[in-house]
C-alpha cells in the first residue's frame, strides 16, 4: 500500500478535546485496490488500533495464512505480496469478531467520518461496527457494508467523549476460504492524541481478591454425564473443583448456588426447561450446606440459561451493592435460544441490569468443542460486561473458576469518566498517565483516590484486610525495579 501524501498539520481537534498540542503528522492512504481515492488521518500512524483485545472466529474458521489478529494492527499494508505469499489481514470468520484498542489515542467525534476500517477485497463485506470507552459497555453504530468503510459516531456520542475499543462483528458471511470481512486495519479519524502510557495493576493479600456476594450457576443437563479427557464425566470433575472453591472462599463471602436440569430428563423438554433450583439460598458463606447441596447434583436435563438467570431479581432479592454470578456450563441454551425471546440470556441480563440489578455474569465454559457455543457464552458473559473462561481440563476448570470469582476493579479520570476494568489479581491495564481512581468490588467496597500513574511505569495498587476493613497501598515501579510508595486507606 503506498503512501500518497504527507503534510505536517496542527491537530486543532486533540488541542480542543484536551490532547497534546504537538505537531501531528497528517498521512493519507489509498483506500485500497479496488477502490478509488484515499482516506487521510490527522495523525498519521498514530492513528491505528495498537492492541488486540479479543477474537474469535465465529462458526467457521477462514485459512491458516489469515488467522492472524496482529495483523489488524497499525496503519493499511495490503496488498499480497506475490512474491513471497505472505498475507497481512484477518480474516473474521462466519460470525467472528475482532475488538482493538487505540493506547496512544482515542476515538472522538470531529467533523464528517470519525472511523475508518481498511477492507481486503472489492468491498466492505457486511460487518457490525461497536465502540466502548472501557471495553465493557458497548454502543453499537450498525452495520457497514458495500463501498461503505467510514463511521461518522456523532448521532451515538456525547460531546467530548473518548473511546478506546472498537469491535467488528461478521454478520454471517460463510463459506470460501475466508469467511468473514477481511480486516487489513482500523484508524480513527476523528482522534485525540494521548501522552506516554503507563499502566495500573491491582493484587489482593489474604483473602481480599474475592468478590463479595456471588450466587454460582451449575449447568447439570444431560451432557454434563460426558466423560473428559481424564477419563472421569463433566458433571464429577465440576463437583470436585466446585467443592475445592467453596472451601477457598472467604469466610465473609455470601453466596448461593442454583442448579438446572437436575431433577427432570431432558427427553421431557417442557418440563425440563423448568427446571431450576436454588439449592442453596444466597446467604453468609456456609461451607457445610454448600458442599452438600453440590454432590447431590445429578445431570439429566436441558439446559433453561435464560429462566435461571432471570430468577437472580428473587434471589438476590433484598441484597445491596455489586453482586456477581459465576455460570459454568458445557453448552449452549436449549430452551429459550432465539434472540427474540423474552428468556434469551443476554436479553435477560440486561432487562435485570435495567432493572437496577447491580451484578455482572462470568461465564465458565467447560469442555466447549463448538465455536457457535463458544460464541454464544461469550455473549451472554459480555452483556453484563463480564467475561468468558474456557477449560478443557480439571486444572483449567479450577483455574477459571479462581479468575471469575475475582473481584473486579474500574479506573476513571478526573473527571468521572471509566477507563477500564480488569480483575484482581490480572495483568496489568495500560492508561494514560495522570491521577486516576480506582473503585475495587470488596466487602466493603474499596474506592482509592488519586493513584498517580506515570509514563513507562506500573503503578502496583494492593489490597491488604486490616482491622477496620481493606487497606490500599499503592507503589510505582520502574523496569529497574526502583519505587515511591504511598498508602491510603
Amino acid at each position: 500500500m503506498k503512501l500518497l501524501k504527507q503534510a505536517v498539520a496542527l491537530s486543532f481537534l486533540g488541542i480542543l478535546l484536551g490532547g497534546f498540542p504537538a505537531l501531528a503528522q497528517e498521512t493519507c492512504y489509498s483506500r485500497g485496490e479496488h477502490a478509488k481515492g484515499e482516506v487521510c488521518f490527522p495523525l498519521g500512524d498514530a492513528s491505528f488500533a495498537d492492541q488486540v483485545v479479543s477474537q474469535d472466529f465465529g462458526s467457521q474458521e477462514p485459512s491458516a495464512n489469515t488467522r492472524d489478529p496482529g495483523k489488524t494492527l497499525g496503519p493499511p499494508d495490503y496488498p499480497i505480496q506475490e512474491s513471497t505469499g505472505i498475507v497481512r489481514f484477518l480474516s473474521l470468520g462466519c460470525k467472528g469478531w475482532l475488538t482493538l484498542r487505540f493506547t496512544d489515542n482515542a476515538l472522538v467525534n470531529g467533523e464528517g467520518p470519525d472511523l475508518h476500517v481498511f477492507e481486503v477485497g472489492q468491498g466492505m463485506e457486511p460487518t457490525f461496527v461497536s465502540i466502548s470507552k472501557d471495553g465493557v459497555e458497548w454502543i453499537d453504530l450498525g452495520k457497514i457494508s458495500g463501498g461503505t468503510a467510514d463511521v461518522d459516531i456523532e448521532a451515538f456520542v456525547k460531546p467530548g467523549e473518548r473511546f478506546h475499543y472498537v469491535r467488528l462483528t461478521d454478520t454471517g458471511n460463510c463459506g470460501g476460504n475466508w469467511p468473514g470481512a477481511d480486516i487489513d486495519a482500523v484508524g480513527a479519524i476523528g482522534a485525540v492524541k494521548l501522552g506516554r502510557e503507563g499502566s495500573i495493576r491491582v493484587v489482593g493479600r489474604d483473602e481480599t481478591a474475592g468478590a463479595s456476594q456471588v450466587e454460582l450457576i451449575l449447568d447439570a443437563s444431560g451432557s454434563m454425564r460426558a466423560a473428559t479427557g481424564e477419563g472421569e464425566s463433566r458433571m464429577a470433575a465440576a463437583k470436585r473443583v466446585l467443592a475445592s472453591v467453596i472451601d477457598e472462599l472467604p469466610a465473609e463471602t455470601r453466596v448461593g448456588l442454583r442448579v438446572y436440569g437436575h431433577r427432570i430428563h431432558r427427553d421431557r423438554k417442557e418440563e425440563s426447561c423448568r427446571d431450576s433450583e436454588l439449592t442453596a439460598p444466597f446467604a453468609p458463606l456456609d461451607r457445610t450446606a454448600m458442599k452438600s447441596a453440590i454432590a447431590s447434583v445429578k445431570p439429566q436435563g436441558q439446559t433453561p440459561i435464560g429462566r435461571s438467570l432471570t430468577a437472580l431479581a428473587e434471589d438476590f432479592k433484598g441484597a445491596e451493592g455489586f453482586k456477581l454470578v459465576v455460570l459454568v456450563s458445557d453448552g449452549i441454551e436449549t430452551c429459550n435460544p432465539d434472540s427474540g425471546d423474552p428468556l434469551y440470556p443476554p436479553t435477560v441480563i440486561k432487562r435485570l441490569r435495567d432493572q437496577g440489578l447491580d451484578l455482572r455474569v462470568n461465564v465458565v465454559g467447560f469442555e466447549i468443542g463448538e465455536s457457535e457455543t463458544r460464541a454464544f457464552l461469550k455473549k451472554v458473559a459480555e452483556a453484563s460486561g463480564g467475561r468468558y473462561f474456557s477449560a478443557s481440563s480439571t486444572a483449567e476448570l479450577k483455574q477459571s473458576l479462581g479468575d471469575a470469582l475475582s473481584a473486579r476493579f474500574s479506573i476513571r479520570d478526573g473527571n468521572g469518566e471509566r477507563l477500564a476494568e480488569g480483575s484482581v489479581g490480572d495483568a496489568a491495564l495500560s492508561v494514560p498517565s495522570g491521577a486516576f481512581e480506582i473503585t475495587v468490588e470488596t466487602e466493603p467496597r474499596t474506592i482509592v483516590q488519586n493513584v498517580p500513574v506515570e509514563p513507562d511505569m506500573e503503578t502496583l495498587l494492593t489490597l491488604t484486610r486490616g482491622g477496620a476493613g481493606i487497606e490500599a497501598s499503592w507503589s510505582i515501579v520502574e523496569r529497574t525495579g526502583q519505587d515511591s510508595s504511598s498508602t491510603s486507606r
